[in-house]
């Protein structure tokens, strides 16, 4: 297990003064890192688990399917033959879709990890000048004056 490093003098100024945009601060690489994994693995699961259901629907139901068109005008293209052929074709069709999707979720999680990680950067800098402008203990003997008056950084 990591050991937590010493937390800086920043890192306590930001976490006593502004507790809620530390946590945007201090949790945005891990964020980054869920958008970059999450995305692309979404993106290509989610149509390929619903081609290959309904190909699999679709293979396990052509008898049904068969006896349902019958005698009508459809039956040329319902025999149980041409289902197999049918579902073997959604399965490739939507593998292929799931391929694409994959690589323009990877594209947009990259994007994505690029925007948390920016944002993160830009609030670290308003804080970081603010702590910056922020008196030390050694220049003031008594710190109460100035303890509570710290701006809230625009946003």
């Amino acid at each position: 297990m990591k050991a937590k490093p010493n937390p800086t003098e920043f890192e306590l100024f930001v976490k006593r003064y502004y507790p809620e945009h530390g946590k945007r601060i201090f949790k945005g690489r891990r964020k980054a890192q869920f958008a970059r994994l999450a995305y692309p693995m979404l993106s290509f699961f989610i149509p390929g688990i619903l081609g290959a259901g309904l190909g699999l629907y679709v293979y396990s139901s052509r008898l049904t399917l068969a006896c349902w068109a019958g005698d009508g005008p459809l039956h040329k293209f319902f025999t149980p033959a041409a289902l197999e052929s049918y579902a073997s074709w959604i399965m490739i069709f939507t593998f292929f879709i799931s391929v694409v999707c994959l690589m323009l979720g990877a594209v947009y999680g990259q994007c994505k990890a690029h925007t948390i990680l920016f944002e993160k950067e830009k609030l670290t800098i308003k804080l970081r000048k603010l702590w910056l402008a922020e008196p030390k203990q050694d220049q003031f003997s008594s710190t109460l004056e100035w303890e509570d008056s710290f701006p809230d950084p625009e946003l």
